[in-house]
């Protein structure tokens, strides 16, 4: 599934003095990204997490948030970034049977 990613004009979650844009401008088409499921004022949300830094470059729309968090509450999600235009930024995601970072956590 490719989709839009919205949100990228605003600060990260993570980090909170970390523009999710200077994130973004250093990314290529290709690169991993992965998704965490949350809320945002009780309503389902999950964010695009940039493989590398870790931190969050942007959120699902309302509409694939709650497709994601509903009909695959157990399932975790990766991806990568598939096209970028201008300030338009799109990701491609798959359902994986175990997160690649639940994996590392699970290790250590």
């Amino acid at each position: 599934m490719n989709n839009l990613i919205i949100g990228t004009q605003y600060n990260c979650w993570k980090k909170k003095r970390k523009k999710r844009q200077d994130i973004i401008d250093k990314m290529h088409v290709g690169d991993r990204v992965y998704f965490e499921k949350t809320e945002y004022n009780g309503d389902p949300l999950v964010l695009v997490i940039d493989d590398k830094t870790k931190l969050d470059i942007g959120v699902m729309s309302p509409g694939v948030s709650e497709t994601i968090i509903k009909d695959y509450p157990n399932s975790d999600f990766e991806g990568c970034l598939t096209d970028r235009y201008k300030q338009s930024f799109h990701v491609q995601y798959w359902e994986v049977e175990e997160s690649h970072v639940n994996r590392k956590d699970k290790k250590r």
